[in-house]
This record gives C-alpha cells, sequence and structure tokens, in this order.
C-alpha cells in the first residue's frame, strides 16, 4: 500500500518524524546530563572523604576506569547541548518539504484560476482532478 502524498498527509508525516527526532535528542541529552553530574558529584564526594578536594581530580582510582572529571565535564556539556538545542537540531535535520504540486511537484507560481502553470493541475481543495482526465 503507497504512502498518501498529500500535502496534508506529508506534513503530518514530517511533524511525526520531528516529534520522535526531538524527543529522542532530549532523552540522550537527559541521560548523559544525569551521568555527566553523577560522575562529578561521585568524584567530588570521593575528594572530600580524603579530606581534599584537589585530590580527587589527581587520584587514580583503578585499572581500566577513566577519569571521572573530564569524562563528566564532557558528558554533562554535551547532555546540556542536546537538551537545549533539540528542538532547533530536529527542524535542521528534518525539514519540511515545498508543498508544489502534487501532481508534478512544480514549486513556481499558479495561474489565476489556481492551477499549476506546468500541468494545469487543479490545487485548490474543491477538485482534485487534471484537467485533461
Amino acid at each position: 500500500m503507497p504512502l498518501d502524498a498529500s500535502p496534508v498527509a506529508v506534513a503530518r508525516r514530517v511533524r511525526i518524524a520531528r516529534a520522535l527526532s526531538l524527543w529522542s535528542c532530549r532523552l540522550v541529552g537527559f541521560v548523559l546530563l544525569v551521568r555527566g553530574v553523577y560522575l562529578l558529584i561521585n568524584r567530588l564526594a570521593f575528594g572530600i572523604t580524603q579530606g581534599d578536594v584537589a585530590y580527587a581530580y589527581d587520584a587514580y582510582t583503578g585499572v581500566g576506569k577513566e577519569h571521572m572529571v573530564a569524562a563528566g565535564i564532557a558528558a554533562t556539556l554535551v547532555g546540556l547541548a542536546l537538551v537545549l538545542l533539540a528542538r532547533p537540531l530536529s527542524r535542521c535535520a528534518i525539514a519540511m518539504p515545498d508543498a508544489g504540486c502534487p501532481s508534478c511537484g512544480h514549486t513556481g507560481e499558479i495561474d489565476g484560476d489556481g492551477r499549476c502553470v506546468e500541468c494545469g493541475w487543479q490545487l485548490d481543495a474543491s477538485s482534485s482532478r487534471r484537467p485533461d482526465a
């Protein structure tokens, strides 16, 4: 079954895709933000329990452990950017197509009778037939 290519159906699909993109960006951003803040607070708490907050930045905490402060700052900044810029990013990534003529796709002018100058398609909502059909 082919997809409906009417301008209303296309606009609806674009809005749905934008909404999915928007909330996906916000979810990823929120997860990164929470992870980054967790890493920073964890390292800060380690420094406080050792009696020297500066030591928390320099201390090596084991084999295979990432540096929590650097990872926390990076995750926090990227997460905050994704949360705040999710809407412009989704609008940029998924552009609304030009409505144009549903028959030939021409996006130029229409004649005085509301017909496409390329193919003669009636562009108003009351008629959806070609004049030669």
